[in-house]
């Protein structure tokens, strides 16, 4: 990270975490409860896991809910030619790395500042996405396809939190730097828009197997798993 003056100019320069792989393998606790009316509520969390190469920590949250509609409009008894169901799912993602930007050796507090704590900095991330989904399914022995399309939201509240030393060389009077707080704070919605997904799972006795590809909303991904359902 760069920090300039009011002028543009270069005051000093520090680094931040360096980025992770693309993929990133993560156990998944979830709890699905099924209710009355062909209604599901699921409950899903990562716990924290230390990430590689010294990038801090992640953890993850998630709830959804999912109603069958298909069943309100079909005769009761009557076989049902597919499923439609309504689903609403909320989750997000925390990342936390802790940082130590230190003044440079002999470095003092410029005037009409006095000495800080450096030790509390830290970075912290908050993804969180929201969406309304419509899904239809047809279950075919073991083999269930689906495709839906849903409103999707996703925002960014990230921040660098603590005492931070800014550093400038005064004329023939040596190095001193100022002290700036929570230098860092960045709170923007990045996508809301629609998206459609298509993709299927196998049940093969207590082994699921799913896959899906989705579209739009400004990003495309596949996503893929394997869990045990009882």
């Amino acid at each position: 990270m760069r920090i300039n003056d009011d002028n543009g100019n270069k005051i000093t320069t520090f680094k931040m975490p360096q980025g992770i792989i693309q993929y990133v393998p993560a156990p998944d606790i979830q709890a699905t409860i099924g209710l009355v009316h062909n209604t599901d509520v699921t409950i899903r969390t990562t716990p924290t896991i230390n990430l590689p190469s010294n990038a801090g920590s992640v953890s993850m949250f998630g709830f959804g809910v999912k109603h069958d509609l298909i069943q309100d409009f079909a005769g009761k008894g009557k076989k049902k030619p597919f499923d439609l169901a309504f689903a609403v799912n909320y989750n997000r993602i925390t990342l936390t790395k802790t940082l130590s930007v230190q003044p440079d050796a002999g470095a003092t507090p410029a005037p009409g500042y006095s000495a800080a704590d450096f030790s509390t900095q830290y970075v912290k991330a908050t993804f969180s996405g929201l969406n309304f989904q419509a899904i239809i399914s047809k279950r075919l022995l073991f083999f269930t396809p689906f495709a839906s399309v849903a409103y999707q939201t996703a925002s960014t509240d990230m921040g660098a939190f603590g005492n931070y030393p800014i550093q400038a060389t005064g004329t023939g009077q040596g190095t001193f730097y100022t002290v700036v707080k929570d230098p860092v704070h960045i709170n923007e919605t990045s996508i809301s828009g629609l998206r459609g997904d298509a993709g299927f799972q196998l049940n093969l006795l207590i082994l699921r197997i799913f896959a899906s590809y989705s579209v739009g909303g400004g990003y495309n991904s596949a996503n893929a798993g394997i869990g045990l359902g009882f």
